[in-house]
């Protein structure tokens, strides 16, 4: 079943307590309760970051669909390859890679850079959405990248981390920017790249097959 992300909680409860001092009571036994969750790891308080520039349903036939088309365009050697893939495509292509990679290793759920990642693609750019935690502290990110290529493979570089009022870890960067191009490279791996391009909800990747 497809699924919305970014998925966005509606609503906040409201607690009325009739005398002050319940107030400053109930305040400092929540706030303690708190530091006490995060200390052991069962709970990380979210902060709020910026919001996610385009809207993606996540879906695992349009994976399929891209992995598809690369593998029937890669099938001839030699062959001249052009493959065009959308928000949702990407998306969905990212999602379950993170998903797989945490299932087939426990420890990844810790140590995976981002979770719930968004693909957006506009004239020339491309920005990663997602979840991150730092700290004790779990924020939303929005990560610009810079597309390119090395030696005929994905390359892609993080321009740009914005984490709201938290600070940016040194090693994000490097990362997300590791995760984009293992995604890239696995599923592109027959074919020798030679131009990439960013349009309007889309990406084009081209090159030869190998």
């Amino acid at each position: 079943m497809a699924r919305t992300a970014p998925i966005s909680l509606g609503g906040a409860a409201n607690l009325h307590l009739p005398l002050r001092a319940a107030e400053g009571f109930a305040g400092a036994l929540l706030l303690a309760l708190s530091f006490a969750l995060t200390a052991c790891g069962l709970w990380q308080p979210k902060v709020p970051g910026p919001a996610a520039p385009c809207a993606v349903t996540i879906s695992k036939p349009a994976a399929d669909a891209l992995v598809q088309r690369i593998d029937a365009q890669t099938r001839t050697h030699g062959r001249t390859v052009t493959i065009t893939a959308t928000s949702q495509e990407i998306t969905s292509l990212l999602n379950l890679f993170v998903d797989a990679a945490k299932q087939q290793d426990p420890s990844m759920v810790a140590t995976m850079p981002i979770d719930h990642p968004v693909v957006c693609f506009s004239s020339g750019r491309m920005t990663l959405y997602g979840e991150v935690g730092y700290m004790g502290v779990k924020s939303t990110a929005l990560i610009t990248i810079a597309a390119a290529l090395s030696d005929g493979r994905a390359a892609f570089r993080v321009e740009r981390v914005d984490l709201g009022p938290v600070s940016v870890p040194q090693d994000l960067g490097t990362l997300v920017s590791g995760l984009i191009n293992d995604v890239l490279n696995q599923n592109l791996s027959q074919i020798q790249l030679t131009q990439v391009q960013i349009t309007q909800n889309q990406i084009t990747l081209s090159g030869r097959a190998r």
